[in-house]
């Protein structure tokens, strides 16, 4: 049980002081910027559905950095982009959350802003620090607290000896982790500071993990003392939940569920869903073999939240914990297939994946081909037994002969045409890896060439590795599609039909493009109900949602609007529509853009496409029982319709 003092509860403290720390903008600074009010307002209000919302958090946080830019307000230009790092880092977005705060960071040097680069230092520190690397995770700490001792920042100072006390915690330097967090307190005036109480929680953190568990549960009941004078819930819920995991260590599984079960009541009346799931997970704990199926109970609803707010570190934590649970009880299917699950959601297994996929691909071919040639070697054998019993019997069997002939030939023709076919599949993908995969792999080549013979400036660096991304992005894009198409026409498309909130699923797809999004500013705006469910296999309606609002943030403009909407058609069905105000579809295109292979042309950012993906669109609609269209005019954007069986 030790495992459950681990990172997660101080991380998360972490990133909790690091919102709670940042600065506003002098009052100076707001009299020479009329409209930055508004910028600040976007910032509180994201901060305050930081947690709780955090769709709604990043659409706040777009406007702000959407506004400032309009300003040419480049100091809320990083405070947003911060925002948004900090947002994503929450959520375990890390590689996301860096591109922000490294923006960010760029900007608050421009600007000379010494506290919002000191904040990025500080969130760039949590990051390395859930990612295992504690050295630069130090480094980035002490960076901070260089700057704050400067601007003689108090509460930034205690903060950062906070945050060098829990990365020597995870480097098991454990003395010198409880000496910066006794130095934090030691410093603290104001004991009803959030700060200060999660200082009680961090301290003993420390003690439980040196043994000290009686220490450590003094320590945790007097911080949730402490926060029950002034509450707040999410230092609260932490210091419930760590005194119910010492109380569990000491053999008092009744004084552990009432910390357990208060954590969870707090979490759910507050709405804290992340902590609600955790909750949920350490009473699983406590019920464990005395009430199995209550405690699988607990973890699949703990699944079902961690799943809702797309929580994937959370969600394969907790498939873990499911598979350990079977395969307690002997149920090795069940623990085998929660493993599974669990793997899905493990990031480091992507690269693997994508490989096997490749793998699976031309297995696939080769497995076709084999058998269409043995099947043929064996036609051609039978052949020659047919022509051996011919010349014995001739005239009783000339009837015979003249029919199995026939029926041969018929049956080598359609073998011949199964292998044409299947040819032609693999001259259409290697085509296109030799046109379309190739070409931007040469110039991902050439371009590292050149950094690596030439003496590039900064500025120059950072143009060519912003041109490595976009064509490694295009790479990605169009290895995936061909992935898509070519088990498509070996394997046929299957489908597992689910019912799946429509709503749910466009927002979980948005936040992988935030990136590009943000890059250009676009405004998206989505319609859809929150009532709506449709059944569809979740993959393919994944598949296709993520082409369509790529496609129409690649042929948007900077600036520029896309919405989202989905109209019961009838009542079996409903119509669901994604419109672009961008450079639209010529007369002459539209009649190929969903064939196979059609013309395309390059985004508004000069972004490379293969038309796969739309392809691919149609054929998983049909599959699904629906029907796909789209209306559009040069210059004035596209919409792209398609239905789907609806539940009623």
């Amino acid at each position: 049980m030790c495992k459950i003092f681990t990172s997660a509860t101080v991380l998360f403290f972490l990133s909790f002081l690091t919102v709670a720390a940042k600065p506003d903008l002098p009052v100076e600074e707001k009299k020479s910027y009329p409209d930055t009010n508004k910028v600040l307002l976007f910032r509180k209000l994201s901060q305050q559905n930081e947690y709780s919302k955090p769709h709604l958090a990043i659409t706040l946080a777009r406007q702000g950095l959407k506004l400032s830019r309009e300003l040419k307000f480049r100091k809320g230009e990083g405070m947003m982009l911060s925002q948004l790092g900090s947002i994503h880092e929450n959520h375990d977005n890390l590689p996301l959350a860096q591109t922000f705060l490294n923006e960010a960071l760029q900007i608050f040097q421009e600007v000379n802003d010494q506290q919002g680069i000191a904040d990025c230092y500080n969130v760039l520190g949590i990051i390395h620090g859930k990612l295992g690397n504690y050295k630069p995770a130090t480094t980035y700490f002490l960076k901070a607290l260089k700057i704050n001792e400067n601007i003689e920042n108090r509460a930034g100072i205690i903060q950062s000896y906070i945050k060098l006390g829990v990365v020597n915690e995870h480097g098991n330097n454990l003395n010198k982790a409880l000496q910066y967090y006794l130095k934090a307190q030691k410093l603290s005036t104001d004991k009803k500071s959030n700060a200060y109480r999660a200082l009680y929680n961090n301290i003993g953190i420390v003690y439980a993990r040196k043994g000290q568990l009686e220490k450590a549960l003094t320590y945790f009941e007097e911080g949730i003392q402490k926060s029950k004078e002034n509450p707040t819930v999410d230092v609260l819920t932490s210091l419930l939940d760590n005194a119910g995991n010492a109380s569990l260590e000491l053999g008092r599984k009744a004084q552990a569920m009432a910390y357990y079960q208060e954590a969870l009541n707090k979490s759910r009346t507050f709405n804290l869903p992340e902590k609600e799931a955790r909750s949920l997970l350490n009473i699983s704990y406590i019920l464990g073999d005395g009430n199995s199926s209550t405690s699988l109970n607990y973890l699949n609803e703990a699944l079902l939240i961690s799943k809702k707010i797309g929580n994937k570190r959370l969600t394969s934590e907790i498939y873990t914990t499911i598979s350990d649970f079977y395969k307690s009880r002997k149920d090795f299917e069940a623990a085998f297939s929660a493993l599974e699950h669990h793997n899905l959601y493990a990031d480091s297994l992507f690269s693997l994946d994508k490989k096997l996929s490749v793998a699976a691909l031309q297995s696939g071919y080769d497995m076709e081909k084999s058998r269409v040639e043995i099947q043929t070697l064996q036609l051609i054998n039978g052949k020659q037994v047919l022509e051996r019993n011919i010349l014995i019997v001739f005239s009783l069997f000339t009837m015979f002969l003249l029919v199995g002939m026939v029926l041969y030939i018929l049956k080598v023709e359609k073998l011949n045409k199964q292998l044409t076919e299947s040819n032609a599949i693999k001259d259409k993908l290697f085509s296109i890896i030799g046109h379309d995969l190739r070409t931007p792999v040469i110039n991902l080549v050439q371009m590292m060439d050149v950094m690596e013979d030439m003496d590039v400036s900064s500025n120059e660096r950072t143009v060519f590795i912003a041109a490595l991304k976009k064509q490694s992005e295009a790479s990605l894009e169009t290895l995936d599609n061909l992935l898509h198409w070519g088990k498509n026409q070996l394997q046929g498309i299957r489908v597992k039909p689910d019912q799946l909130p429509l709503k749910s699923v466009f927002e979980k797809n948005l936040l992988a493009f935030d990136l590009q999004i943000s890059k250009k500013s676009i405004n998206i705006i989505n319609h859809i109900p929150e009532s709506i469910k449709v059944l569809a296999d979740a993959d393919h309606l994944n598949f296709i949602i993520r082409n369509l609002i790529s496609n129409a943030i690649k042929f948007t403009f900077p600036s520029g609007t896309i919405e989202i909407n989905a109209v019961r058609k009838d009542a079996d069905l409903v119509t669901i529509s994604v419109s672009d105000n961008g450079i639209g579809i010529s007369e002459e295109n539209k009649l190929s853009i969903f064939k196979t292979f059609p013309v395309v042309k390059n985004g508004t950012d000069n972004e490379k496409g293969t038309g796969i993906g739309l392809m691919l669109c149609k054929e998983f609609v049909e599959a699904n029982g629906g029907l796909i269209w789209l209306k559009s005019n040069p210059e004035n954007g596209t919409t792209i319709y398609f239905t789907l069986p609806m539940i009623k």
